[in-house]
């Protein structure tokens, strides 16, 4: 899917020695209110960033200090992460050293684990710099930026590529495909520190509007990624020039869609049981549902089209309703649901994990790659056909299936 490039400034600054930690996520303020504010290309990010409340600051003698071109230290980036997907479930840090409970980042660390934008380890370093392969990869976890092919061809146009660490190549790839990322010289200095201005020009090249306020939403200020990180928010009669983010924020609440068109990926990290409401003419190319916790619905209504439903990992169940394009459950131990639905494709990629026909529902065309994973077809719902290619798979229920095909 193509994507709008958006240009990532990454000229390398002199950094300053960082002031203590424990005032980070103490002192805020207007963008106005920093005494040391830059007058140079990262100025309107930073700006972004202070009103959107991703950085906050630091007081020193009485003057607060957004201490632009000091590098950033792994618990701020995970704060600032925190901050813009407006994170509330924490992860439990047993058995992690370095973190302590009375750290001013220990809740934003036990947040980063539950959103996997931070992977839990006995020592996690929290104030440790962050380099830029590890804030590259970080982003790619939180807004699900994968690519379609395994080969890291982007990666070959840059000389210090194998510098990168293997676990960092494939998701700092996919950030260059997306247009996210560029070099500097014919390199991506991956091992070097990533500064505040750089990390603020970053976020604001992936996010342009942030959504804050409940209630309806008919205007776009701005072309390009837009996230929502409360509940009951309803855009209508719009069009997303790029991603739709529906943040952890959003929570058990919900989101409408009506009459809007998102020309990039709808991202669904947040939502409830009675969730996510497409309707209208809406006109979606690819959902990717990837809630950390809780069950979350998606409902396609009315005239609405949406081409692929992309669940991409979670640990509770996904319902879908309404009429879908290809469903997907790519991740393991996964339940997809369709409950009263129309599937042209259903596929199970994902190990352990399973798609349940049930209340009305038809689908045309079903695959199983995945190990151990199935499809159920309950009594009342129908299949044309079920292709089973994955070891120990299987197809289940009461339901009619004319036709399974037993590839392996």
């Amino acid at each position: 899917m193509k994507k709008k490039i958006l240009p990532l400034l990454l000229t390398f600054l002199l950094a300053f020695g960082m002031l203590p930690a424990t005032t980070f996520a103490n002192e805020d303020g207007q963008a106005h209110d920093f005494a040391d504010m830059p007058n140079n290309w990262s100025t309107a990010a930073l700006k972004k960033a202070v009103e959107n409340e991703l950085l906050k600051g630091y007081t020193v003698s009485g003057k607060k200090l957004i201490n632009a071109n000091a590098p950033l230290k792994r618990a701020e980036m995970a704060a600032v992460v925190n901050r813009a997907f407006g994170a509330v479930k924490t992860a439990e840090l047993n058995g992690v050293t370095d973190v302590a409970s009375k750290a001013w980042y220990a809740s934003d660390m036990a947040k980063a684990v539950m959103m996997g934008t931070f992977m839990k380890d006995t020592k996690m370093r929290p104030e440790s710099n962050i380099t830029r392969q590890e804030a590259f990869v970080v982003l790619a976890r939180a807004f699900k930026v994968s690519s379609d092919t395994a080969e890291n061809k982007a990666l070959a146009n840059y000389s210090d590529q194998n510098r990168i660490a293997a676990w960092a190549k494939k998701d700092i790839n996919a950030m260059l495909e997306a247009g996210y990322v560029q070099g500097s010289d014919g390199k991506l200095n991956p091992n070097a520190n990533i500064s505040r201005a750089e990390f603020a020009t970053v976020m604001d090249n992936l996010v342009k509007q942030y959504i804050d306020i409940p209630g309806d939403v008919t205007d776009i200020s701005t072309s390009g990624n837009v996230l929502i990180r409360v509940p009951g928010v309803t855009l209508k009669d719009l069009t997303i020039k790029g991603d739709l983010i529906i943040a952890d924020g959003v929570g058990e609440g919900d989101v409408t869609l009506d009459n809007v068109k998102v020309e990039g990926r709808t991202v669904v990290r947040g939502g409830g049981e009675n969730s996510v409401i497409i309707k209208g003419n809406s006109d979606l190319s690819k959902v990717i549902v990837c809630k950390v916790d809780g069950k979350v619905r998606i409902s396609v209504e009315g005239e609405a089209d949406v081409e692929v439903i992309y669940v991409d990992d979670g640990s509770d169940d996904v319902l879908i309703k309404g009429n879908i394009g290809t469903l997907e459950v790519a991740g393991d131990n996964i339940t997809a649901f369709a409950t009263d639905a129309n599937l042209t494709k259903a596929v199970v990629s994902g190990d352990y994990s399973a798609i349940i026909l049930r209340d009305k529902s038809n689908m045309k065309e079903g695959n199983i790659t995945g190990n151990a994973s199935k499809i159920i077809v309950e009594n009342g719902t129908a299949a044309d056909k079920i292709t089973i290619s994955g070891s120990d798979a299987k197809v289940e229920g009461d339901g009619t299936v004319k036709d399974v095909e037993v590839k392996a």
